[in-house]
């Protein structure tokens, strides 16, 4: 969401960024508020359990937030003729390919995340209206410090050695 945040404040377009407190997407009536408050015409959903490993030891917290939440929310938002845009992840996919993922392979998650993911993909596919659901990988951007790009930029400037994955080929997102 800061990312988010960032790239529209960059590029001079108006945005409302809320917090958890603001909008908790476990909560119909919070969400419901927010909506009407904020009157948007579009909602670009960044919130969301995004701790991939912290996932494995709260499961039903991850999939609160990222399924149900997530398809409340659009839910909410269809009511009042709001169109979405939502964030999944290749990590519906489960194991690297020998090759980059495509929208036709088929999903087959290994972790916690994963799964929250692709539950909150097939919820917003069994919803009324138009929703955009875009799977992603390792976004990066200036505007947050918390990723790995960043993280691999300032440990090799200080001449550090950095730790990653051999086997698996990523298409990071740029915010």
């Amino acid at each position: 969401g800061r990312a988010m945040a960032g790239a529209c404040r960059h590029r001079g377009l108006p945005f409302v960024l809320t917090s958890r407190a603001d909008l908790d997407l476990c909560n119909e009536a919070s969400i419901a508020a927010a909506l009407e408050r904020h009157r948007p015409w579009a909602v670009v959903n960044c919130s969301g359990w995004v701790r991939v490993d912290d996932a494995e030891g709260d499961p039903a917290a991850c999939m609160a937030v990222n399924a149900r939440g997530a398809a409340a929310l659009v839910e909410a938002s269809h009511a009042i003729g709001v169109r979405t845009v939502n964030f999944s992840t290749d990590l519906v996919f489960g194991d690297c390919a020998p090759g980059p993922f495509v929208e036709s392979d088929p999903p087959g998650p290994l972790n916690v995340y994963g799964r929250s993911k692709l539950a909150m993909e097939a919820a917003i596919q069994g919803l009324p209206g138009r929703h955009l659901v875009v799977r992603t990988a390792a976004f990066f951007s200036p505007h947050d410090e918390h990723n790995f790009a960043i993280q691999t930029v300032r440990a090799l400037a200080r001449g550090e050695r950095i730790a990653a994955v051999s086997d698996c080929v990523v298409s990071p997102s740029y915010v």
